[in-house]
């Protein structure tokens, strides 16, 4: 069984270039993008497409090796006012889209900060997307939590990222991303929320 394990992962992510932590990073947020982009209601959905396009970008940039900060702190603050209200996080679809928007921020703050904390911020959103928003398992059971099919399959995802990463394999991170969202349609149906 896998294990999330933020001190090692740390540790891990400091051992790469900083384009490789961001690389890290966006593909967690990546992966939520349907998260997001499903629940988003109201004003929201005029900006549901926005998130999308920001990783698009930083993706793009990262393949460059082309990180502008001043633009990049633009888009931080564009980032951040696309997080979920209070009220609209109590429900479980806006928790998962607050998760994708929360991850979006870290991965930004990854090519403008503290790059292997803000990465690994950015899994933790993933991990905790997939594990405490399992309605059939008491959030006090940790083991049941992490050892439940879809939260290994996102630290299996990690863990892919990280090896292809080592190998420099940043374009191959960025598709998979893209091609594998967090939770699928139907498993949203599974848990409950209804797609």
């Amino acid at each position: 069984m896998i294990k999330f394990d933020e001190k090692r992962l740390i540790a891990d992510l400091r051992k790469m270039p900083d384009q490789t932590c961001a690389a890290f990073a966006a593909a967690a947020a990546t992966r939520q993008l349907c998260s997001y982009e499903r629940t988003a209601k109201g004003e929201r959905r005029k900006s549901r497409s926005r998130p999308r396009e920001i990783l698009n970008k930083l993706w793009d940039d990262l393949l460059k090796g082309a990180i502008d900060p001043g633009e990049w702190e633009a888009l931080l603050r564009e980032a951040e006012g696309l997080l979920i209200d209070e009220d609209d996080i109590a429900v479980i679809g806006g928790a998962w889209a607050d998760d994708a928007i929360a991850s979006l921020l870290y991965a930004i703050r990854s090519v403008l900060g503290e790059k292997s904390q803000e990465a690994a911020w950015a899994a933790r959103r993933a991990y905790e997307a997939r594990a405490l928003k399992l309605k059939s398992i008491r959030p006090e059971d940790i083991s049941a939590i992490n050892s439940h099919s879809f939260v290994q399959r996102e630290l299996a995802r990690q863990a892919d990222d990280l090896g292809s990463l080592r190998r420099g394999k940043i374009d191959e991170v960025r598709l998979r991303a893209f091609s594998d969202e967090i939770l699928t349609a139907e498993e949203v149906k599974h848990i409950g929320l209804g797609a």
